[in-house]
């Protein structure tokens, strides 16, 4: 038997564990949005409630990654929209909570409304131009095609 001698990379790939060049802040928001998503991969209806206390625990509307979560919170849903209310009773307890510490004012559901607005209004206007461009291409008069 002969051992053959496999080519090393300079450059090899590392988990992420392993790369520990992020420092602060950037280590911090890296780690938080590593557990919230691994918080809504483990959501299941007998689960939920205690992750719901995780995830409150997280106090993501004071983080200024709060963007990047709803973004995870967002991606799931379309992922898996049979899951979708167990998402949405985690984002009303947040809202709910938040509410009460902060004077009726809650960033988390600002940040979810914010989002829903901007992806829809893209969507809409994604749709108006695919509507233009055929009602274009059916044109059949070469000047106002134009």
């Amino acid at each position: 038997e002969t051992n053959v001698q496999l080519h090393k990379a300079e450059k090899a790939w590392k988990p992420e564990k392993v790369t520990e060049t992020d420092e602060g802040e950037e280590a911090k928001k890296k780690l938080l949005l590593k557990t919230i998503r691994a918080l809504f991969n483990k959501i299941t209806p007998t689960t939920k409630d205690a992750l719901i206390n995780e995830f409150l625990d997280h106090k993501v509307y004071e983080s200024p990654s709060l963007p990047e979560v709803i973004s995870i919170i967002f991606d799931k849903a379309v992922e898996e929209p049979k899951f979708c209310p167990l998402y949405a009773a985690i984002c009303q307890q947040q809202v709910k909570e938040e509410l009460s510490l902060n004077n009726n004012v809650s960033h988390f559901r600002n940040a979810i409304l914010v989002r829903a607005q901007e992806t829809f209004q893209t969507k809409n206007q994604d749709d108006f131009v695919k509507e233009k461009e055929a009602e274009i291409e059916a044109e059949t008069d070469e000047k106002k095609k134009k």
